[in-house]
């Protein structure tokens, strides 16, 4: 997993195709595709902290 700051999130999400949000309570994980067509999984917590995985 890589750490993202707010910016590069914003960056992030408006190449790709979000597919799925799921609000677990402590943090919202969003399943979707990249512009280069890799899936992924992106995480925002309650604290702020955001990372993401690309598989």
């Amino acid at each position: 997993m890589k750490a993202l700051d707010l910016n590069q999130v914003a960056n992030y999400i408006a190449d790709a195709t979000i597919l799925q949000t799921i609000d677990g309570g402590f943090a919202l994980t969003h399943y979707g595709v990249t512009s280069a067509g890799n899936k992924f999984f992106l995480v925002n917590d309650a604290e702020g902290k955001s990372s993401v995985l690309e598989f």
